[in-house]
C-alpha cells in the first residue's frame, strides 16, 4: 500500500481499509513515507485546496488521529513505526496546543489517539494485566519503555491529564481508559497521585505543613478525586473506565486506597468505596466487574487486622472494612464465572482473575472463597473447557502436538487455573478437597487437625483465624456441576500439554499447590503422574524418551515463566517427605539444575533461586551418599562463588545449602574440608555484612545447622 498524497479522502480510505485488518496495518506501517506524513498531519496538515470546503484542515486531523489510533492497536512492528516518528510527542504538542473554539471532535480523537497509543506502549513494556502474555522483542521494549517513561513526565502529565475533567464525556473516558490501562508500576501510580494541577500545585507548597506531608487527603488527590466524581455520571462507558482507572490507581497503593475507604465527614454519604460496591451490582457486567475490580484492590491496599502480611505504616485513614465487601465481590464473582453463556466471553475471564487479586497471598480471603464456593465452580469451569481426558491418544506422534484451543477459551482455562491455585496455596483442607474425586459433587471436607504442610519458611507468626470462617459453613456444589465431569487432577494433567503458554503456567502452579502437603503429595500427586509431569517440563523432554516437551512443539524453547513454575514445583517434589525424591535424581534432575544456573539462569533471578532451592531441598535429611552425589554435579567451587553472588537472594539460598549439608557432624567436617576453613568463614563474615536480613538471618541459622527448608 503506497500513498502518494495525504489528504483528506485518502485518509478515509485507509481508515476504512486498516480497521480490523491487521495485515493492511502492518503494510501500512512499512511506508515509512506515509507514516512520517501521517504525524506531520496531527499538528502542521495540508493547506485546503481550492475544492475542500472549510475546516477541512480540522477533518484532516481528525481522520490522522484516527487512523494513529487504528495503527497502534496493530502489531508491533506497526508500534515501532509511530514511535520512531516520535508519535506521542506530537500528539501531546497538538493536544497542549487546544483552543476553546475548536471542535469537540477534535478533542475526542486526539484523546482517543493517545489512549490506544499509550494503551499499546504499556502492553509492550508490561507487566500484563490480565494472565500471561507473549514477551516482546528487546529493541521494540527498549523503544516502548521510553516513551512510557515519557508520558508519566511532569509536564507530559500536565497536558493531558486536565481533559479528564473535559466537557465531552467521551474525551474523560478516554484518558481515564489510559489511566487504566498505564498504571503497572507503583513508580507510575505514584506520579498519578501525586498530580495536582500547576496552579493548585503552587498554593499546595505554599500551604503545606511539615507534620502534614506524612499523608495524603483526597482533596490533595486530584487524580482520585475527579475519577470518584465520574462515578455519578450516568454514562455507563464514563462510569467504567472511571471505576478501572481508579482500581489501577488504587492497587498496592495505601495512600490512595485510605481515603477512598474512609467514611465521609457527612455519615449520611456513602464513602467512596460504598459507591463502589453499589456500582458492582450494575446491570451492566462491565461495570460489574470494573467495580468489583475497583473495590478488590482498595481492600487489597488496606492492612488486614491483626495479620502481618501488610505494611504496619498504615495511613491514618486505611482500616480495612468488614467482610462485608469481600463477601459482595466474591458472589458477584461466583454468578459470573457461573454464567454457562455469558454476553461477551473475556467476562468469566476477567472474573476469575479478578477473584485471584482478591484472595492472592492471604490465607483469611482464601478460606472465605473457599467456604463460599467459589472452588467448586472454577473447578466445574475448567471441566467445561477441557476435552475428556478419559479416552488416551493412540496415535504415534499424539505426544509430539500439544493441545490447542480458540484463543478466549485459553484465556479462560488460564485464569481459572491461576484463581485455583491461589486459593489453594495454604490450606490443608482445601488442597484434599481439590485433589478428591469427588470434588466437583460433595460438600468441602469438615475441618481436621492440620498435617505438615510444605510451604516456604516465613518469620510471621501464623495468621490469626479467618473473620470469614463459620462452624455452620458448608459448600455444597450446585445441584448441576459435576455431573458427568472429570474429577479435577486429570483436567490439571491434561492442561499441561495445552499449547496455550498461560494455561501451562498456571496449571504448573496448581501443582506447586498441591504439593505443599504432604499427604496430597504423597498420594494424589504420584499417583496421578503429575508429580513426573511436572518433572519433565523441567528436565525440557517427555517422558516418553522421544524427545518431546509437554505444551511445546519440537525445535521451540519452553517459556522461562512455565519453566519457573514448574521448577517451583518440583521444589516441592525433592522433599523429605517426597516418594519421588530419589526418582528425579535418578532422572538427572541435578545436572539440569546446574544447566538452569549456567544457562537459562543468566539474568533471570528467579530462576537461579528456585533451582538452589531444589538443590537445597535435596540435601536436607538425606544420606550422606545423596549429598555427595549432589554436590559432585553443583561443584564446591560453584557454591563458593554463590556466596559473593551479587542477588542477594541466591547467596541467601547458598548458605540454606551449607545448612543442610552441615545438619551432623560427618556433614560439618566435609562442609569445612572441601570449603577450607579460611575461605567459609571469610564468606560467612562477608554475608553478616550484608544489607539484605535474610541473608544475615541465615549466616546465623548455619550454627547450629538446624531449620526449616520448605519452599
Amino acid at each position: 500500500m503506497t500513498i502518494a498524497t495525504v489528504n483528506l479522502a485518502n485518509l478515509k480510505k485507509v481508515k476504512n481499509s486498516v480497521i480490523g485488518n491487521p495485515s493492511a496495518k502492518l503494510q501500512l506501517a512499512r511506508d515509512d513515507f506515509f507514516i512520517r506524513k501521517l504525524i506531520e498531519c496531527i499538528n502542521y496538515p495540508s493547506p485546503p485546496s481550492l475544492h475542500e470546503p472549510q475546516g477541512s484542515q480540522d477533518d484532516i486531523r481528525i481522520e490522522a488521529a484516527q487512523v494513529i489510533s487504528s495503527i497502534a492497536y496493530g502489531s508491533q512492528e506497526a508500534l515501532s513505526a509511530l514511535l520512531q516518528c516520535n508519535a506521542p510527542h506530537e500528539l501531546l504538542y497538538a493536544i497542549s496546543h487546544f483552543q476553546p473554539q475548536d471542535p469537540i471532535t477534535l478533542r475526542v480523537a486526539f484523546a482517543r489517539a493517545l489512549r490506544a497509543l499509550a494503551v499499546a506502549i504499556s502492553d509492550v513494556v508490561g507487566p500484563s494485566q490480565w494472565g500471561i502474555k507473549p514477551e516482546n522483542a528487546r529493541s521494540t521494549r527498549h523503544e516502548a519503555t521510553d516513551a512510557l517513561e515519557y508520558l508519566f513526565q511532569i509536564d507530559s502529565l500536565d497536558i493531558y491529564l486536565p481533559l479528564l475533567i473535559d466537557t465531552s464525556p467521551q474525551t474523560s473516558t478516554s484518558i481515564a481508559q489510559l489511566l487504566a490501562s498505564t498504571l503497572r508500576t507503583p513508580e507510575h501510580r505514584k506520579a498519578i497521585s501525586g498530580w495536582l494541577p500547576p496552579a493548585e500545585r503552587v498554593k499546595e507548597v505554599r500551604a503545606r505543613r511539615g507534620w502534614e506531608k506524612a499523608s495524603m487527603t483526597m482533596n490533595q488527590n486530584w487524580v482520585a478525586r475527579n475519577l470518584t466524581g465520574l462515578l455519578r455520571s450516568r454514562d455507563i462507558k464514563l462510569q467504567e473506565a472511571a471505576l478501572s482507572a481508579l482500581a489501577a490507581l488504587a492497587k498496592e497503593n495505601l495512600a490512595v486506597a485510605g481515603p477512598l475507604a474512609k467514611p465521609m465527614p457527612d455519615r449520611e454519604l456513602p464513602s467512596p468505596l460504598q459507591t463502589v460496591i453499589s456500582l458492582s451490582k450494575s446491570r451492566s457486567p462491565d461495570v460489574q466487574l470494573a467495580a468489583c475490580l475497583c473495590a478488590t484492590n482498595i481492600i487489597r491496599a488496606l492492612p488486614a487486622s491483626n495479620s502481618n502480611n501488610h505494611p504496619t505504616h498504615a495511613h491514618p485513614s486505611a482500616v480495612r472494612p468488614d467482610d462485608t465487601c469481600a463477601r459482595t465481590v466474591m458472589n458477584i464473582i461466583n454468578r459470573m464465572i457461573s454464567l454457562s453463556t455469558p454476553e461477551i466471553p473475556t467476562h468469566r475471564t476477567r472474573a476469575c482473575f479478578i477473584l485471584y487479586n482478591l484472595v492472592t497471598d492471604d490465607p483469611s480471603l482464601c478460606q472465605a472463597a473457599f467456604e463460599r464456593g467459589c472452588l467448586s465452580k472454577l473447578i466445574a469451569l475448567v471441566g467445561s473447557l477441557s476435552p475428556s481426558p478419559s479416552a488416551p491418544d493412540t496415535t504415534e506422534d499424539a505426544d509430539e502436538d500439544s493441545i490447542e484451543e480458540p484463543e478466549a477459551t485459553s484465556y479462560l482455562g488460564e485464569a481459572a487455573l491461576t484463581a485455583i491455585a491461589a486459593i489453594s496455596l495454604f490450606d490443608n483442607d482445601i488442597r484434599r478437597f481439590l485433589a478428591s474425586p469427588s470434588c466437583l459433587t460433595s460438600s468441602a471436607p469438615s475441618p481436621t487437625p492440620p498435617y505438615p504442610t510444605l510451604m516456604r519458611p516465613s518469620p510471621s507468626p501464623s495468621p490469626s483465624p479467618s473473620p470469614y470462617t463459620s462452624a455452620s459453613t458448608t459448600i455444597i456444589a450446585d445441584s448441576n456441576q459435576g455431573q458427568g465431569q472429570t474429577p479435577f487432577l486429570p483436567l490439571l494433567m491434561h492442561a499441561l500439554s495445552y499449547k496455550h503458554t498461560g494455561t501451562r503456567y498456571a496449571a504448573c502452579q496448581c501443582v506447586r499447590a498441591l504439593s505443599r502437603a504432604v499427604a496430597v503429595l504423597r498420594t494424589s500427586v504420584v499417583d496421578s503422574g503429575l508429580g513426573m509431569k511436572v518433572f519433565w517440563i523441567v528436565m525440557g523432554t517427555g517422558g516418553d524418551g522421544k524427545g518431546t516437551r509437554e505444551g511445546v512443539r519440537k525445535g521451540e524453547k519452553e517459556d522461562r515463566r512455565v519453566l519457573g513454575a514448574a521448577l517451583a514445583a518440583v521444589c516441592n517434589l525433592v522433599n523429605e517427605f517426597s516418594p519421588l525424591r530419589q526418582t528425579l535424581l535418578d532422572e538427572g534432575l541435578m545436572s539440569r539444575l546446574v544447566q538452569i544456573l549456567d544457562v537459562e539462569g543468566v539474568g533471570e533471578p528467579a530462576l537461579r533461586i528456585s533451582a538452589l532451592w531444589a538443590v537445597k531441598n535435596l540435601l536436607c535429611k538425606t544420606e550422606t551418599e545423596t549429598k555427595q552425589e549432589v554436590m559432585e554435579c553443583l561443584g564446591w567451587d560453584r557454591l563458593l562463588r554463590l556466596l559473593e553472588d551479587p542477588d542477594e537472594g541466591v547467596q541467601e539460598q547458598a548458605l540454606n545449602i551449607i545448612r543442610n549439608l552441615a545438619e551432623n557432624e560427618d556433614g560439618i567436617d566435609v562442609v569445612f574440608r572441601e570449603m577450607g576453613t579460611a575461605v567459609l568463614l571469610d564468606r560467612i563474615v562477608g554475608a553478616l555484612k550484608s544489607s539484605d536480613e535474610d541473608v544475615v538471618l541465615q549466616v546465623r541459622y548455619s550454627f547450629p545447622f538446624d531449620g526449616s527448608h520448605y519452599f
